[in-house]
């Protein structure tokens, strides 16, 4: 009696987990060349190389599965070579719209950050290094 092979069935399930990793994936988007402050005004790019722990920072986090995507919060945990770990902030979140509940750890790139609100920063020292890297354009005379 010819042996019969037994249907692999390994690739299939995987392919099917790895389907649903990809749906549950949630990256940062990179939507900008500059970073702004809170109120608007652009930073040099360098300022990326002034950010440490405990820096809060802003993020466009973006969800496949629900194709959305949240503007985040994060007070920085950790950075090293240009990727940056942080804790979500619950600061103008209504709701989690994206599966990333406030206090969840986050990974992220330096040159995903869309903004560095001066103001919430940890420390007057942090606050001053940060603002010397605001690009602050000259204000016209009135006419």
């Amino acid at each position: 009696m010819p042996n019969k092979k037994k249907k692999d069935t390994s690739s299939s399930s995987s392919s099917s987990s790895i389907k649903k990793e990809e749906d549950d994936r949630r990256t940062a988007l990179r939507v900008h060349e500059w970073v702004q402050d809170w109120n608007g005004t652009q930073y040099n790019k360098l300022v990326l190389g002034a950010l440490c722990v405990g820096c809060i920072v802003r993020v466009i986090v973006g969800f496949e599965k629900k194709r959305g995507w949240e503007k985040i919060y994060f007070q920085i945990t950790k950075i090293k070579d240009g990727s940056v770990w942080g804790i979500a902030q619950d600061t103008y979140r209504s709701d989690d719209y994206i599966g990333l509940p406030s206090g969840s750890s986050f990974s992220f790139r330096l040159d995903d950050i869309i903004e560095i609100p001066l103001a919430w920063q940890p420390t007057r020292r942090i606050q001053k290094e940060l603002e010397s890297y605001l690009i602050v354009t000259p204000t016209p005379p009135p006419t």
